[in-house]
């Protein structure tokens, strides 16, 4: 790929696994793909640039960006934005009516308030794809550390959800970090929020959302009231109704250290994949750490568990549900049987169909990091980091991760 030493590319895959067509998503500085979500015509990739997009203007700093591509991989359009610090966009999603991006800013982007040392973003686009046509942009936070890692859309508004180290209005931090998630109409306007953690420390990293309510998952130290904890940090999913009333909250882990990082829903339960660094109930560990997938029902009752990875680093990263089946994508440094690994970290991708367990062998995909959404009866969508020398080669070793939002101290 052409480009500095990070770049990102965007890759279509038919529902057979075979390799459609890759854009670079590369400036002369570096380049990350943070998130991807499709709508009915096309599929949108938002992450963070040093540089200046095709169809961009740098606001100087690390600017976040989204764009669109069309079904055949044609640039549509890239709305590249921030302050003049640090700003990234850490998820994507789009319905009908519009496309919403979210993530994090270190400064004040233009016509917000900065609130304290990062702030949480949300932004809406008309559903035009007008790049100039932004619907409302909303900077919000506490006065500590905030950042929004997922977004999802429903009938009703779009929920974002996020970490923070302080206190919400309404609201009250019980650790070092909790988890949040906020629900905005269409119109921008704050719905509800709700924060919540134990005395340690709580993130959240996903959110998926189906008529009955908004699903939540991240990683959580101590217990939740009712939960156990297993030990280290646990992988948490919890569910409110579309008003915000919690319905149920589920811990599940193991000794080691475990953290739920993508979640999906569709008309078989509710799917979690994430990082296991050590053996959960019932599976065996193929090294440290590993990857996994968790299946709920939507009344919060566990119905499948796999475990699976090399013996070096595994991680499920994102997941999609489509009327195809699961698909989840992630990053392995080992190789998975009848797979080589090309250097580094590799990225993985594993489709299964409604509801059967995962298989441990996976697809066709190298490189870095990836995200992954299904754009129905089309074919699946992935946006992930090419890693490459300053001559464009492919570099061999250990790849660093981008500099996306920490986890929290615990």
């Amino acid at each position: 790929f052409p480009g500095d030493a990070y770049d990102a590319y965007l890759r279509k895959y038919d529902l057979d696994g075979t390799v459609l067509w890759t854009r670079p998503i590369a400036t002369e500085s570096f380049d990350y793909a943070n998130a991807v979500a499709p709508d009915g015509s096309g599929v949108y990739v938002a992450g963070h640039t040093g540089g200046s997009l095709q169809w961009g203007v740098s606001g100087g700093g690390v600017d976040a960006y989204v764009q669109k591509y069309d079904v055949n991989g044609t640039l549509l359009f890239t709305g590249q934005f921030g302050s003049p610090d640090f700003d990234t966009a850490l998820a994507v999603a789009a319905d009908g009516t519009g496309t919403y991006v979210a993530g994090r800013t270190e400064g004040t982007i233009l016509g917000q308030t900065s609130l304290g040392s990062v702030d949480a973003f949300v932004r809406r686009y008309n559903v035009d794809g007008n790049v100039s046509n932004v619907s409302w942009t909303q900077q919000f936070g506490t006065s500590g550390y905030d950042y929004a890692s997922g977004l999802a859309v429903d009938a009703t508004g779009v929920y974002v959800a996020g970490t923070t180290s302080g206190s919400f209005p309404g609201e009250t931090l019980q650790g070092s970090t909790d988890a949040f998630v906020r629900k905005y109409d269409v119109h921008g306007e704050v719905l509800w929020t709700r924060q919540f953690g134990t005395s340690t420390y709580a993130a959240a990293l996903g959110v998926a959302a189906d008529a009955t309510g908004v699903y939540v998952t991240g990683l959580v130290g101590g217990s939740f009231p009712g939960e156990a904890s297993a030990g280290g940090a646990d992988t948490f999913l919890r569910k409110y109704d579309p008003d915000g009333n919690a319905v149920w909250t589920r811990q599940y882990g193991s000794p080691g250290g475990d953290a739920g990082s993508g979640v999906g829903v569709g008309r078989s339960g509710v799917y979690v994949t994430g990082q296991e660094d050590g053996t959960l109930p019932g599976q065996t560990s193929a090294g440290i750490p590993d990857a996994f997938l968790l299946r709920y029902d939507v009344n919060g009752t566990l119905l499948g568990v796999r475990q699976f990875g090399t013996s070096r680093f595994d991680k499920g990263d994102g997941i999609a549900v489509g009327v195809s089946g699961v698909y989840v994508a992630g990053e392995t440094g080992g190789s998975f049987l009848g797979e080589t690994n090309a250097g580094g970290l590799d990225a993985f991708l594993v489709s299964l169909t409604e509801p059967p367990p995962p298989p441990v062998s996976p697809g066709l995909l190298h490189d870095a990091v990836l995200f992954v959404a299904v754009l129905a009866g089309v074919g699946i969508l992935v946006a992930t980091l090419a890693v490459i020398s300053l001559r464009g080669q492919r570099k061999r070793g250990k790849v660093q991760d981008p500099p996306r939002a920490p986890p929290p101290v615990g």
